[in-house]
């Protein structure tokens, strides 16, 4: 499935993509996340995918902010949401150990219903809260005040998975993360980049041992080849994620992944 890279910002542009949301057109593609190890996938990222007729299939970070422009954000999210709940669910009844990762945005994280709405979606379906990792930025999570805590907290101890997203990317010193209501930390693609250079290597291992002291899973985003995620595995991260695993693919094609024994790119 191929994805067109350009930013999309004309009128035509947003009334098709209006028109998408109102007949709920928006899918929900999953990007496969693997075990270090035995490349096994364990968990999946939603992300929104959209086929439009004139532009084909176009990426979510061309599409969102203009959602976003449009007052239709939460709309669209809803209805990923709601997609890819009904996915995995069905996954879950071949493997319980399946989870998936879905992207907490400042607005959501905030809201003081949040928590409560998404438990009873899960209660409602049978799931238990702990098969969903919710993924708060690493720009969000260093918000200043308790606030932005106290809504981490509320996830954690409901029982969901809370992991700190885009790591490495300048916003955290390693203090700061030892005070932080998570579970996990996913290391940012651009440091993920830079395993095989001296200061990359010793960052990322710096970074997996101080995981290691906090009790938080690993995940390095953005691996390209065989030889990063060798690299990363010797460093001891948990879960590898990126183009070598594969792109965000369609329901279908992920259930033909989730029929291997092991991830083979």
């Amino acid at each position: 499935m191929r994805f067109r890279e350009q930013s999309f910002q004309t009128p035509d542009f947003s009334t098709r993509l209006a028109n998408a949301v109102a007949q709920q057109s928006i899918q929900a593609c999953f990007q496969p996340i693997v075990d270090a190890r035995t490349h096994r996938v364990v968990s999946c990222e939603v992300v929104p995918c959209w086929h439009d007729a004139q532009h084909g299939h176009v990426l979510a970070h061309s599409f969102i902010p203009v959602a976003q422009q449009l007052g239709l954000l939460e709309q669209l999210g809803l209805q990923v949401w709601a997609k890819s709940l009904a996915c995995l669910h069905a996954w879950r009844s071949r493997d319980q150990g399946l989870t998936l990762l879905a992207n907490v945005s400042r607005q959501q994280l905030h809201a003081s219903t949040f928590t409560a709405q998404l438990s009873n979606d899960l209660k409602q379906l049978g799931m238990p809260l702990s098969c969903i990792d919710l993924e708060i930025a690493e720009s969000v999570a260093a918000d200043d005040g308790a606030t932005t805590d106290q809504r981490m907290s509320a996830l954690r101890e409901a029982g969901f998975g809370v992991m700190i997203g885009e790591l490495g990317s300048g916003h955290f010193t390693f203090t700061q993360l030892l005070d932080k209501p998570a579970t996990g930390i996913r290391i940012d693609a651009a440091l993920t980049r830079r395993v095989r250079g001296k200061v990359g290597t010793e960052l990322i291992e710096a970074i997996v041992k101080l995981a290691q002291v906090c009790n938080l899973q690993t995940t390095a985003t953005g691996v390209e080849d065989a030889e990063a995620a060798a690299l990363l595995t010797l460093l001891g991260v948990q879960r590898l994620q990126g183009r070598y695993f594969g792109e965000p693919l369609e329901r279908d094609a992920f259930e033909r992944v989730l029929d291997q024994d092991r991830y083979a790119p």
